[in-house]
């Protein structure tokens, strides 16, 4: 779960959407953040989402048909409010 899963469906959704014609469309999630020692039943509010790295981007890796590497791009997660 977290940024990957994140990043997949807001890639079906852009597709979607691109595809029905909307027009600047704002994307928030709410959900869980086990594992930063924060007991359960709080509530946290973050500034950014980060990926496995700890990174505030997601990498994106394209490959030609033949499996070489052509270029890797990082695209910014985006401020969260």
């Amino acid at each position: 779960m977290g940024i990957p899963s994140v990043s997949i469906l807001l890639h079906e959704i852009i597709k979607l959407m691109y595809h029905a014609r909307v027009k600047d469309p704002v994307f928030f999630r709410i959900g869980t953040c086990g594992g930063i020692g924060i007991e359960g039943g709080n509530v946290i509010i973050t500034e950014e989402a980060l990926n496995a790295d700890l990174k505030p981007y997601h990498e994106l890796v394209l490959y030609t048909h033949e499996s070489n590497l052509i270029k890797v791009s990082h695209r910014p997660q985006g401020k969260v409010i």
